[in-house]
């Protein structure tokens, strides 16, 4: 697909143009998506796996963020006697994602945002 292998580039609405194949890994939409957004109400045939309409939301932290997340927490605990609730709040930027967890035991945010891995 050129637009997937950056043979095309796409004009957001802002006009800006965007080159797909020079995202990240983690910002870049898998070639299958792609091909789903794109054709999306053009065709008759039904999609066979989710449905399109349908926003996926999944990520992972890095090793360094990890432990950051879980010495952030294990004070908490130490502190407050548990772990209470946490809001993730994902920032995308067009580079990368920001990441900042919230804790709503402690009214505290945490900012595990990797720059170095964008």
């Amino acid at each position: 697909m050129d637009i997937y292998d950056g043979k095309v580039m796409l004009t957001t609405t802002e006009g800006r143009l965007y080159d797909i194949s020079k995202e990240h890994k983690d910002a870049k939409p898998s070639r299958n998506d792609l091909i789903v957004f794109l054709s999306y109400g053009k065709s008759k045939k039904p999609y066979k796996g989710e449905n399109p309409k349908n926003f996926g939301l999944s990520f992972n932290l890095s090793d360094k963020q990890q432990k950051e997340f879980d010495e952030w927490k294990s004070a908490i605990k130490k502190i407050h006697g548990e772990y209470g609730s946490f809001e993730w709040t994902i920032i995308p930027t067009g580079i990368g994602n920001g990441l900042v967890v919230y804790s709503k035991l402690t009214k505290t945010k945490l900012d595990l945002t990797d720059m170095d891995s964008w």
